[in-house]
C-alpha cells in the first residue's frame, strides 16, 4: 500500500510529516522520531479503513478516506452536476 504521507525536512529545523501540502504532525528534531509519528498515522488510517483507492469511474488512484468513499473528487463532482446532487 502507497502512503498517503511523507516525512519532509524542514529547512534544517527537523522534520514533520506532511499529506499533500498540508503538514500534520508537529515538528521532531530527529528523522525517527518523525517516522514513528508517520507510523501512528498510518496505524489510525489503517483502522478508519482509509488508503489509496482507485476511482470507480475513471481508475485514477485517490486517497480514500474509507471503504465507502470509491469515487475521486474530481468524479463526484461531475456526477453532482449531473444528477444535481443525488450523488
Amino acid at each position: 500500500m502507497t502512503s498517503r504521507y511523507e516525512i519532509r525536512s524542514l529547512n534544517g529545523r527537523g522534520f514533520a510529516v506532511f499529506r499533500g501540502r498540508k503538514c500534520v504532525s508537529t515538528p521532531s528534531y530527529s528523522m525517527e522520531m518523525a517516522q514513528q509519528k508517520l507510523s501512528v498515522l498510518e496505524a489510525q488510517d489503517k483502522r478508519a479503513g482509509r488508503k489509496i483507492r482507485p476511482c470507480i469511474t475513471c481508475g485514477e488512484t485517490f486517497p480514500s478516506e474509507g471503504p465507502a468513499n470509491r469515487m475521486c473528487d474530481k468524479c463526484r463532482a461531475n456526477a453532482n452536476e449531473i444528477f444535481n446532487g443525488a450523488v
